[in-house]
């Protein structure tokens, strides 16, 4: 039994340091040194606009020929930089719902397609907070006049107009609302005929989203 004890003792001394030195050879993970940090030009730069593509209802009151119409529509802008965008807007007056006018009465059916350049003076606030800005852009109004005391109906579809405005937005995360004040130039109809401007007021709320895909969900909103 000795003899057995003395082999078993002679063998663990002879494997210890063998097992050590393989143990230095090994690498070590905790005593590497730590990998130097990513150069600046490798880090993915974050976005400071977050969604650049705003999907928004809008309102609107619209002054002409010393009356007020309601609008009501849909708009979609993108940002290119934090300065300069573009939007489109969709919007229907309110007339197009209501039942055919009394004798007395007429009734005005105007669908109007806009296309504007947004400037923020400040730059748009990439989280929250309010951003001025100033808007230029060209208008397409289609317009149809009826008149039911002589039962007349006027095509009074306007191809090109312009519209100049400012107005201000209020961000917060990925949510904005607007307010805008705009005035849209006189033109000339379809039948060469001058239809006189006219002012509007908006507003509007927005949701950013960083995919234009998000606009093909925009219409299930109104089902």
């Amino acid at each position: 039994m000795i003899r057995h004890f003395s082999f078993l003792f002679a063998l663990l001394l002879f494997t210890v340091p063998l097992g050590a030195l393989a143990q230095d050879r090994k690498p070590c993970r905790l005593c590497d040194p730590l990998d130097p940090p990513d150069s600046p030009a490798k880090k993915t730069a974050e976005d400071p606009l977050g969604d650049r593509v705003i999907i928004g209802v809008t309102g609107a009151w619209n002054r002409f020929d010393a009356a007020w119409s309601n609008f009501s529509g849909t708009s979609l802008t993108f940002l290119f930089t934090r300065h300069f965008g573009l939007e489109g807007t969709f919007e229907l007056n309110d007339e197009i719902f209501h039942e055919i006018p009394l004798e007395d009465q007429e009734r005005r059916i105007e669908a109007r397609f806009s296309l504007s350049g947004i400037w923020f003076f400040d730059g748009l606030a990439p989280h929250h907070g309010l951003s001025p800005y100033g808007k230029l852009g060209s208008i397409y109004q289609g317009l149809v006049q009826y008149e039911a005391y002589t039962d007349t109906t006027r095509d009074l579809a306007i191809p090109f107009a312009l519209q100049v405005g400012v107005g201000l937005m209020a961000r917060y995360r990925i949510v904005s609302f607007g307010l805008e004040a705009t005035a849209i130039s006189p033109g000339f109809s379809m039948r060469n005929e001058l239809v006189e401007g006219s002012l509007n007021l908006r507003f509007f709320v927005g949701f950013h989203v960083d995919s234009l895909l998000w606009a093909l969900l925009l219409p299930l909103g109104f089902i």
